[in-house]
């Protein structure tokens, strides 16, 4: 046996190693998926056995806390059912996975699948627990929920089964997080597709400098929320004069809406950079298909004027007034102007970007027309 021969098995038996870990991970995750999926049928056939307490109805009306959060009955069916609809296809995924049945796209679909199960997970795992914690302690006596244990699991007292129910799905997310981690679809064959000529014609100074100012706009009214969201009143007043202090599902709503918001403030970087001109290669389906930039000036502009409307004349009353409610002190009453302000330059910032975007587009489409 020669000495390149004797390098080459090492390196020849790593993919299968590589492989083998991911298979097992696959398989863990698979388990896991069963093992919950199957409790639960035990639980709602009667079984007690670490039972969580209260079930989730099976039909499509609202539990107590979607109740609670003001959802409607439609939205509330289409919640469950897709809850009820993940677990048969984490468990597809997962074996997907292990057999290697996917290839291209829908493996890069199936690992965005892992890692969307993975971020559930350990949501609902952490968030449990922490809850648990708030309410053993009495740092928090309805947890951070806001609701009473025996409206939310049908008894009073914390229970061994709730703290394991919880530190289960802490496991699952740990577990599809390893799986994410290993997993390497094997991509096929990928076309080179023409990107558009907009990438002739170099982004302004000026245009890079307002896309990095558009988030910084959405920042102060964001953390005004993520800080109502943590249960500070900021001068807010209930109808009665006290302090309004949100909890529970509300606050949860509060902090979605901020990170949404400085996601969407985000995008306007896709104006000065190549995700304006090519859909990132990571998205399943979609990856290395060059934008359109009708459709990208089309969108841009709509939600520039929805900008407008939602934070100018939406905020009409706001503005005149002063103040979004009645305020404990003129101070509050400033604070909330000032965190809020910025968001009325954002719909005109988008808008002056997307005419850069349009005249770039414009000039890159002359370059390369034939003469």
């Amino acid at each position: 046996m020669t000495i390149s021969t004797m390098n080459a098995a090492p390196n020849a038996s790593a993919p299968d190693e590589s492989a083998r870990r991911t298979t097992r991970a696959a398989y863990a995750a698979l388990g896991w998926v069963v093992l919950f999926f199957a409790f639960h049928i035990y639980w709602y056939c009667g079984g007690s056995f670490a039972s969580p307490g209260k079930l989730p109805p099976l039909g499509p009306a609202p539990n107590r806390l979607e109740t609670t959060a003001g959802v409607h009955q439609l939205v509330a069916w289409i919640i469950n059912g897709v809850v009820d609809a993940a677990w048969p296809l984490g468990a597809l995924v997962c074996l997907t996975v292990a057999r290697g049945w996917a290839r291209g796209r829908l493996a890069s679909a199936t690992k965005a699948l892992v890692w969307v199960g993975c971020v559930v997970l350990l949501l609902r795992g952490g968030a449990g627990i922490l809850d648990d914690v708030t309410r053993a302690t009495g740092f928090l006596s309805n947890g951070i929920t806001g609701l009473s244990l025996k409206d939310e699991t049908g008894h009073a007292h914390l229970r061994w089964s709730d703290w394991a129910v919880d530190w289960y799905f802490l496991a699952g997310g740990i577990i599809f997080w390893l799986l994410a981690v290993r997993y390497r679809p094997q991509q096929g064959r990928r076309r080179r597709r023409h990107v558009d000529a907009l990438t002739l014609q170099p982004v302004p100074r000026w245009a890079t400098r307002l896309a990095h100012s558009i988030p910084l706009m959405v920042l102060p009214s964001g953390l005004w929320r993520w800080a109502v969201a943590f249960g500070f009143p900021m001068g807010m007043l209930t109808s009665s004069g006290q302090l309004d202090v949100m909890r529970g599902w509300p606050a949860v709503y509060v902090a979605f809406i901020s990170l949404l918001s400085e996601a969407v403030a985000l995008t306007a970087f896709g104006l000065v950079r190549p995700l304006g001109e090519e859909v990132p290669r990571w998205l399943p389906f979609f990856g290395g298909r060059a934008v359109r930039p009708k459709a990208v000036i089309v969108a841009a502009t709509v939600g520039s004027v929805a900008l407008m409307l939602i934070w100018t004349v939406g905020f009409w009353d706001v503005w005149t007034s002063g103040q979004p409610a009645p305020m404990a002190s003129p101070f509050w009453a400033a604070v909330f102007t000032i965190s809020y302000a910025p968001l009325n330059l954002w719909g005109p910032a988008l808008l002056v970007l997307t005419w850069a975007y349009h005249r770039r587009s414009r000039v890159g489409r002359l370059i390369c027309s034939p003469t």
